[in-house]
């Protein structure tokens, strides 16, 4: 997307990930100390999973960390910063993966003793 005429823009990391990933949303470049709303839909229904006012710190920039439901759907989703004159997109997509998907774990490997033999004994008759 492309940065408002000051430069303000949003970034967002990771690009993608399952749902339950924390994504990093980065906006920079407001006016100092700006009254915007962060605001994340769902680009196709639409459906607003955040909304939230808040306040850019002195250089313009605020860092929101945003864990995406764990039923999220698969699909794109928009990042909205709006400020008083201008409104930049960011975006990110929920992949269809489950949260810790993984392969089947590798049983861990247990040793097994054996009893010792028994030691033999002599007995010496006198």
């Amino acid at each position: 997307p492309a940065p408002g005429p000051g430069g303000e823009h949003v970034d967002v990391s990771p690009p993608s990930g399952p749902p339950g990933t924390v994504f990093t949303v980065s906006i920079k470049s407001f006016q100092p100390n700006e009254a915007i709303t962060l605001r994340i839909t769902n680009a196709g229904t639409f459906e607003v999973m955040l909304e939230l006012a808040l306040v850019v710190d002195e250089e313009g920039d605020y860092t929101y960390l945003y864990t995406s439901p764990a039923d999220a759907g698969a699909g794109d989703y928009r990042v909205m910063a709006i400020g008083a004159e201008v409104e930049v997109n960011g975006e990110f997509t929920i992949s269809a993966d489950t949260v810790g998907a993984s392969a089947t774990p590798t049983p861990t490997p247990s040793a097994t003793a054996e009893p010792p033999a028994p030691t033999p004994t002599a007995s010496v008759a006198p």
